[in-house]
């Protein structure tokens, strides 16, 4: 009785850090990895990424959409929607920071110094 009472208990300790441990994880953002949708020549020029779970021809969509849709790319950092996602932007040294993002989705551009 003694030893299932001690064991039940370390399995409760066991299982509480492992929880803690994960709430810890779960508070850093998994940012997914990108890669190249290449060069857009729109205005000064972007560099323009996308997760692995977005094609390159949906990336370049969102990215002509960003810089149509009211509210976005405004004087000041902020964010907006676009096609469901939704979009952050931020300025700086004179340089334009985009992400554009999902559950499970990401498109990021940024522009030419």
């Amino acid at each position: 009785m003694l030893v299932t009472l001690l064991a039940t208990a370390a399995l409760a300790a066991i299982s509480m850090a492992q929880a803690e441990a994960a709430v810890r994880a779960g508070d850093a953002p998994v940012v997914p990895s990108t890669r190249s949708c290449g060069f857009q020549s729109y205005g000064k020029g972007w560099y323009l990424r996308a997760s692995k779970t977005v094609v390159c021809r949906d990336a370049r969509a969102i990215f002509r959409a960003y810089f149509g849709a009211r509210g976005c790319n405004g004087p000041r950092a902020g964010s907006c929607t676009v096609r469901a996602f939704r979009c952050r932007y931020d300025y700086r040294d004179d340089v334009e920071y985009v992400s554009c993002s999902t559950a499970a989705k990401l498109v990021a551009f940024r522009s030419v110094p």
